[in-house]
């Protein structure tokens, strides 16, 4: 089913994966009940069928695997499938969370910033933002770097932010190259530096993000030709030498359903 599904070693076939994986997950076995239910979810080789899919999910859930908890959680927070319910999709994030899943610790931080299915609360939002952001999940990264930013559910700290955008800058995060650029083009938390600015700007402008191609223009324009060659030079090194690899325990076919974060800036 993973070979069929992945095209490891195998022409890729959605049909054939689907036919493996429900065999292996008729005998009971969660990893395959929860990518069937991708499958089914998704509509990949099969229907799409979000009712059935939730079916399989709760078979891996209830063995507690994690990817499941928190696929499940997705369908009761959008009402997908199932009846929307943003409590049960808390509690089910709150069961992978707790297992140290980093997407549903993210997931579970932007419940407690919005009240959906809990009381809003910033500071433990911050703090599961952490867990996941100490995992090297890139966008908990960015969330956690906005909040010292903000001050909001931490105390405002530039120089932390700027660590954090920078860890997930470095994983090759547009949001939070374009973040890091301005933090640089600032002076904040960093020596102000236009030279780097334009390097992350321009990497995360290659990447289609329009505040970050604003940017990279407006910086081009106060850079003599030195400084230019040399910030594209710095912006190769940046792209080739990565901080950290974003590895999280991920199911074959797990699906980020992420909310972005805003950028620190716009301008």
């Amino acid at each position: 089913g993973k070979a069929f599904a992945t095209g490891a070693g195998l022409p890729r076939d959605y049909e054939q994966a689907y036919g493996w994986f429900h065999r292996a997950a008729e005998q009971g076995y969660a990893q395959a009940q929860f990518n069937l239910g991708l499958l089914l979810e998704q509509g990949w080789g099969v229907k799409a069928a979000p009712e059935v899919a939730a079916q399989w999910y709760v078979k891996a859930a209830d063995k507690g695997l994690a990817q499941a908890q928190y696929q499940l959680g997705n369908l009761y927070r959008k009402g997908l499938g199932v009846a929307e319910d943003p409590r049960h999709a808390a509690a089910l994030y709150q069961r992978a969370a707790d297992q140290e899943y980093a997407p549903a610790q993210y997931d579970l931080g932007l419940l407690y910033d919005s009240g959906q299915g809990v009381l809003i609360d910033s500071t433990v939002a911050t703090q599961w933002y952490r867990r996941a952001a100490e995992q090297g999940l890139a966008i908990a990264q960015v969330k956690l770097g906005n909040k010292y930013a903000q001050g909001v559910g931490v105390n405002q700290d530039d120089e932390q932010a700027f660590i954090w955008f920078e860890r997930a800058a470095r994983q090759g995060y547009a949001l939070a190259q374009h973040d890091l650029a301005v933090m640089y083009a600032l002076g904040k938390g960093v020596e102000q530096n236009p030279v780097k600015a334009y390097a992350w700007s321009a990497l995360a402008a290659e990447q289609g993000l329009q505040a970050a191609v604003q940017n990279r223009e407006n910086l081009r324009k106060m850079l003599s030709t030195d400084q230019l060659e040399t910030a594209i030079k710095q912006k190769n090194d940046f792209r080739a030498k990565p901080l950290e690899a974003n590895e999280h325990p991920e199911g074959l076919l797990s699906l980020m359903s992420y909310d972005n974060p805003d950028a620190v800036s716009q301008e």
